[in-house]
């Protein structure tokens, strides 16, 4: 006769074992430590870091809401060794690029930003689209990493220069990462604090934003009359363990920028830039879209001036534009040149040509016309775009590769996300679009394709649809629409206001990289 012990034993390992699995999988909590008619304080324990991004509809901001953010906290990011790094501000090789915290509070942020660049600021969510409905304004959060399987928050452990110790952050629980999130409620918008002043010549700062709450037509602070200016931070430098100097400083910005540069199998872009504390690529600050004019480059293909091949890039010239329609020189550096069809200083942006035109093939786009100009000759080309309303929205940051002693580093919008070109002449009114969500910043950045590099920058924005408002004259209508998509048929939809058509693009997640691209003919009532 068998016992019966041996079976009880096993169904209560079973039992422990389910309830373990149970606990790993509800790991975050989300609960209000306080709440008054005119104040919560969320906290968020051990926010989720195993995927790019999680939106907490919860938590929700209303119009003219005074938001602090704090925390602390460690992730345990796997790997061998001592591998827990501080969430807010973490340290160590490739700190740079990975393990940061981010947060998007539409209107008060630009997008999602580290955490790190906007903790214990009074931010103020003041800012909003010219169609804004007046939906609800959810927070978001996400973790930069690039492989996201192996973050959790077991085995803890003092981490590289003992960053984790839990001696350093006794309000983290048993160590973990942590978010506090105070929102106090001003129902008069007389009542609510201003916007924070930026604070350094190379903060990010911008009076408005477009349909997606993305900062629009965004400039640097040195641009302001009677700020700094960025001389101590012409040329961007890393410390030891990929440390960022002058980032998180008034010298040069109090933003804390990642870094994006170029991995051990683009050699040519360390020889470029022999110095070794150099940064070998791009630094970033927030994505971005300014309305002006584009200019046509050139396509980056074949071996280039320097005796090194292309990296397939299309490079373009952008022209912000107030609200007057003038040239402004908004974004730029001293580094970007003065473009002569304009007089002023142009910002740079590229876009891979592999991860955009070499997808749309025979699509019968304008965008396939475009693609055989290039190819035919650069002159043919910048006659089919230059000086044509545009809009664009992209990463913005320093190329630290086309850079050099005298001007520093140029100002790029790179990846670009959207590209937005008004094609209008006596027989035609229509706008042609390309967008995507996703995208690498090319041969000297971590994930250029070429070398097998997977890092991408992502536009992370709610249920992965862009909106973009095309301006047009009032007697303008909507004639027809031709949209595409590279995988499934295009999702889109249109609506019209007596100044332009707001069109809402809808993607898939980020990851799965999508292309969307055509054309929206306007007609005279």
């Amino acid at each position: 006769m068998f016992s019966r012990e041996p079976r009880f034993g096993l169904a209560l390992l079973c039992l422990l074992l389910l309830v373990g699995f149970t606990s790993v999988a509800a790991q975050e909590t989300v609960v209000k430590e306080s709440e008054t008619a005119q104040q919560v304080v969320w906290r968020i324990d051990q926010p989720e870091v195993d995927r790019p991004r999680k939106d907490y509809p919860k938590v929700q901001f209303r119009k003219y809401d005074e938001v602090i953010v704090t925390g602390g906290g460690c992730v345990h990011t796997g790997g061998v060794g001592k591998t827990w790094k501080r969430y807010i501000d973490p340290s160590g090789n490739n700190s740079d690029r990975l393990y940061h915290g981010r947060i998007s509070i539409p209107g008060a942020t630009a997008e999602l930003v580290r955490i790190s660049s906007i903790e214990g600021l009074h931010l103020v969510v003041n800012k909003f689209p010219n169609h804004y409905d007046d939906a609800p304004l959810p927070l978001q959060l996400g973790y930069e990493d690039d492989d996201y399987k192996k973050n959790d928050y077991s085995d803890h452990d003092n981490g590289t220069n003992n960053q984790c110790a839990l001696s350093k952050d006794p309000e983290a629980k048993d160590g973990k990462a942590f978010l506090k999130i105070s929102i106090i409620h001003h129902d008069d918008p007389a009542s609510a604090p201003l916007t924070p002043m930026p604070r350094a010549p190379l903060d990010l700062g911008w009076q408005s934003v477009d349909e997606n709450f993305l900062p629009y037509n965004p400039d640097w602070w040195h641009h302001v009359p009677n700020s700094k200016t960025p001389s101590q931070c012409n040329q961007f430098r890393e410390g030891p363990h990929d440390f960022l100097i002058l980032g998180k400083s008034p010298k040069c910005t109090m933003w804390d920028p990642d870094v994006d540069e170029a991995n051990t199998a683009s050699l040519f872009c360390h020889f470029l830039s022999p110095l070794a504390n150099s940064v070998h690529g791009h630094v970033n600050w927030a994505n971005v879209t300014y309305y002006g004019t584009v200019y046509f480059d050139v396509a980056n293909n074949g071996l280039g001036a320097n005796g090194v091949v292309g990296d397939g890039d299309y490079d373009w010239w952008f022209s912000p534009r107030n609200a007057e329609g003038n040239p402004i020189e908004n974004g730029s550096s001293t580094a970007n040149p003065v473009h002569p069809e304009v007089g002023k200083r142009t910002l740079a942006m590229e876009m891979s040509s592999r991860e955009t035109v070499d997808r749309i093939k025979n699509s019968g786009s304008w965008w396939d016309d475009f693609h055989a100009a290039v190819d035919s000759g650069v002159q043919n080309a910048r006659k089919m775009v230059n000086g044509k309303e545009a809009i664009a929205i992209g990463l913005i940051g320093f190329d630290n590769e086309h850079a050099d002693k005298p001007t520093g580093a140029r100002v790029e919008l790179h990846p670009v996300f959207l590209l937005a070109i008004h094609v209008q002449n006596e027989h035609v009114d229509y706008w042609t679009v390309l967008a995507r969500n996703w995208g690498n910043e090319g041969s000297c950045s971590n994930g250029w394709d070429i070398t097998g590099g997977k890092w991408q920058h992502y536009l992370s924005l709610p249920d992965h649809k862009i909106k973009v408002f095309l301006p047009s004259q009032s007697a303008l209508k909507i004639d027809k629409t031709k949209f595409q998509t590279d995988a499934g048929d295009a999702k889109f939809s249109t609506e019209e206001f007596e100044n332009g058509v707001m069109l809402t693009i809808e993607l898939p997640s980020p990851e799965v990289k999508r292309l969307f691209w055509g054309e929206l003919h306007l007609k005279k009532q």
